[in-house]
Parts: C-alpha cells; sequence; structure tokens
C-alpha cells in the first residue's frame, strides 16, 4: 500500500450523491387508483341525493304538519258550530258569558289557540283575549257567510295561525253565526 503524495486529492469510497431537485408547487398531479376514482365518485354522487332527500323530508314533514292542524282545527270548529249551546247563545243575538266560558274550555282541551263564536258579520262573542271581544274577526269568512268553510293562513292577534272558519247553522239551516278555530303555525312547523 502506497501512501499518497503530498498535495494529492483523497477520494473516499462513499457512491456521489444525486444532485438536489428544487421542490415543484404545486405538486405534479398523481394518477388516483380506481378504488380512489369510484369512492370520489360514489361521494360526488351520495351528496346531492342527500340533500335533495333532506329537503324533500323537510317539505313532506311540513305539509303534513298543515294536514294535521287543517284535519284537528275543522273538527273542532264544526263540532262547536253544532253544539246546542253555541246554537241558542248565538240566536239570541247577545250571548252571556257562558259562551266565553265554553269556547276557552273546549279550546284548553283541544290544545287549540283560539275558539272564537261570532255573529254572522264578523263580530266576536268570544276570544281569548277578553279585550278582542265585540271588535271584528280579522280573516276572511265570506265563503262561511255562504255556508261554506274556511280554510287559511291568516295573521290575526294572537299571530300567524292555521284556521278554519264554519257556518252556525239555526233549525232551517240559516247561517246564524261562525265560529273559527285556530292553531298558531310555529306549533304546526
Amino acid at each position: 500500500l502506497r501512501a499518497p503524495s503530498p498535495g494529492a486529492t483523497v477520494r473516499s469510497a462513499a457512491p456521489p450523491r444525486p444532485p438536489v431537485r428544487a421542490h415543484r408547487w404545486p405538486p405534479a398531479p398523481t394518477r388516483w387508483s380506481v378504488a380512489a376514482q369510484t369512492l370520489a365518485l360514489q361521494v360526488l354522487v351520495a351528496q346531492p341525493v342527500v340533500g335533495v332527500g333532506t329537503v324533500a323530508a323537510y317539505a313532506q314533514a311540513q305539509r303534513a304538519g298543515t294536514q294535521e292542524a287543517t284535519a284537528r282545527a275543522s273538527a273542532v270548529a264544526e263540532t262547536v258550530a253544532s253544539t246546542p249551546s253555541v246554537v241558542a247563545g248565538v240566536s239570541s243575538g247577545a250571548p252571556g258569558p257562558q259562551l266565553q266560558v265554553f269556547a276557552e274550555d273546549v279550546r284548553r282541551k283541544t290544545r287549540t289557540d283560539f275558539v272564537v263564536v261570532m255573529s254572522p258579520g264578523g263580530i266576536r262573542y268570544t276570544h281569548p283575549d277578553v279585550a278582542q271581544i265585540g271588535g271584528q274577526f280579522l280573516g276572511h269568512i265570506a265563503a262561511a257567510q255562504a255556508g261554506g268553510t274556511v280554510v287559511e293562513d291568516y295573521t290575526g292577534t294572537l299571530g300567524a295561525s292555521r284556521r278554519v272558519v264554519v257556518p252556525v247553522r239555526n233549525d232551517d239551516g240559516s247561517v246564524i253565526g261562525l265560529v273559527a278555530v285556530g292553531i298558531r303555525k310555529a306549533a304546526v312547523s
């Protein structure tokens, strides 16, 4: 073995290093595997389907709540309008406080927000807020005055409600008064 001569460069036995590459930004796109592509496609298809399904379910629940409120208000209104004490009270033209007590009792037991008995012209004989008795009913009543039924969403003295207005009839079938029953929209939603 010979010693290197003075001034000679000594080389090590380590392999040469590859040159350092600058990093690319953004990184070069990589190819997705078939499994990754399939998963991405499934996610892209599933998101709109779930979104549309959620919106449809919400809309259906709203419709069902409104239908239930309408059916309940209609049943209560028809029952109140055909109750003999209501027919007698409305026939007198000046119903006493017993009609208010009856209407409030029905309202509490049926969990409705108002049961309003009124004249054929819409003057209130009963109301949950006694200060409203004697005032004009707010809402449409023409169809009920003609012997039909009114079903509507309306904002009255107690707020927005789903309401039903039906006629009170005497023995010969003439319209002698009206009954309105409502459920607040907040309770329907």
